[in-house]
């Protein structure tokens, strides 16, 4: 029995980030994870790279020009609670994003979020559409979801880029979309990073606080 539970406490320490809350909700955080984990600071500009619980590198960022907690489509926040990867792609350098692209995994967040805003009407048409196309699963999903849904539509499509909106200078400088913004080099620092290990970055944890 007791070797069950240690297996067990075992599981739960190496597969969980376990988080230290402050007065300020995830004011104080510490990373205890196998692997490369990621904690955006909203409020001091930063993003952290862990490895084993271990700080890598430290970066200045910008965020959405609007403050606070996305919620919709639009609103331009930064969405703040706990994300994974979905996908890390080498793009076709340009002004906006840079040459580099992290996706996060804010499916389940944002179908939550469409819900809260939207009632009863908004998950009866989240219904319909998957009694239709099956459950909205992915970034791809969302996008079919929103070219029947145009004036009603589902966040989507936040990430980790470079390009334009990424000004130099600690704060004052937030001018995305809700994306987090790096300069480029350190971009493709990060990337670098991400794309060495086996899973080529998806599923890496990534944790947004205000």
């Amino acid at each position: 029995m007791k070797r069950i539970i240690f297996i067990l406490c075992l599981i739960i320490i190496l597969g969980s980030a376990i988080l230290y809350i402050g007065k300020k909700g995830l004011a104080n955080i510490r990373i205890y994870q196998p692997g490369y984990s990621i904690v955006v600071d909203k409020s001091q500009h930063l993003l952290s790279l862990y490895l084993n619980g271990e700080l890598v590198e430290e970066y200045a960022v910008n965020m959405g020009s609007v403050k606070g907690n996305k919620a919709a489509e639009g609103d331009k926040k930064t969405p703040e609670g706990s994300f994974r990867i979905a996908s890390i792609n080498r793009v076709v350098p340009s002004h906006n994003v840079g040459a580099r692209w992290i996706l996060l995994d804010t499916v389940d967040r944002a179908r939550q979020d469409y819900i809260k805003q939207y009632g009863k009407e908004g998950e009866r048409r989240i219904e319909e559409f998957e009694s239709l196309h099956g459950r909205i699963k992915t970034e791809e999903d969302i996008l079919e979801y929103n070219k029947f849904h145009t004036n009603v539509q589902i966040w989507h499509g936040v990430g980790i880029h470079g390009g334009r909106y990424y000004k130099s200078g600690k704060g004052g400088n937030d001018r995305t979309n809700g994306c987090i913004a790096l300069a480029n080099r350190d971009l493709e620092e990060l990337f670098g990073y991400l794309e060495n290990i086996a899973s080529q970055g998806r599923g890496v944890p990534v944790i947004v606080k205000k």
